[in-house]
């Protein structure tokens, strides 16, 4: 926690756990955050200037974002931050044996290189395996001369990076819309084991 340096502000905070001899049997967090930000570590993604409130314990929960300048750093899939002006979405958890099921279906993200519109839901199996993603979203005003900063170049072939870098040069997407669902560790399922669909 200390490498990950949280700063923002944070109120109305509860927390409550429940200890069965070693073994954590029930536990709970709630709280309202304003420009909550964290430094990625490992694979814990670091963000900045986000606002909500987060209501979660052991079985699942939510989590509501009204975001005004935020931005969000996964080191091991994009080669930067991911910046938005605005980010609004409600988020459920949902746990149960096989994991813990994440889903949205009001995602709304805008900024200098275009706004996004949509839906999805992530697992990530307790038993270690590959988490999957299932995403469709619709997107607008597109300036693809950013495009490159949104490739997950953490999970792509480098042949199919270097492709797309020297491809997409310059242009604007009046509308567009995006899906990807399968494990992140197939993408981008040249061999069908899931879908990666852009359409201009």
């Amino acid at each position: 926690l200390q490498r990950m340096a949280p700063e923002g502000d944070v109120s109305g905070v509860q927390l409550a756990a429940k200890w069965q001899g070693k073994t954590l049997s029930s536990w709970s967090a709630q709280g309202k955050f304003q420009d909550l930000g964290a430094q990625a570590e490992g694979k814990i993604p670091g963000f900045t200037g986000l606002d909500g409130n987060l209501d979660v314990d052991q079985s699942g929960g939510s989590l509501n974002l009204t975001t005004r300048n935020g931005s969000l750093h996964f080191p091991h899939l994009f080669r930067g931050p991911l910046y938005a002006v605005v980010l609004n979405a409600t988020i459920k958890f949902t746990h149960s044996a096989d994991g813990w099921h994440i889903e949205s279906n009001d995602i709304a993200v805008r900024n200098p290189d275009g706004a996004a519109t949509g839906k999805g839901s992530f697992f990530v199996p307790a038993d270690g395996s590959s988490p999957q993603l299932d995403l469709d979203a619709e997107v607008s005003n597109v300036d693809v001369r950013n495009t490159s900063a949104y490739f997950p170049v953490g999970i792509m072939p480098k042949p199919v990076v270097k492709w797309l870098d020297a491809s997409i040069i310059s242009g604007k997407v009046p509308q567009g819309t995006l899906s990807v669902h399968g494990k992140l560790t197939d993408f981008p399922y040249a061999k069908g084991q899931g879908l990666f669909d852009i359409r201009f």
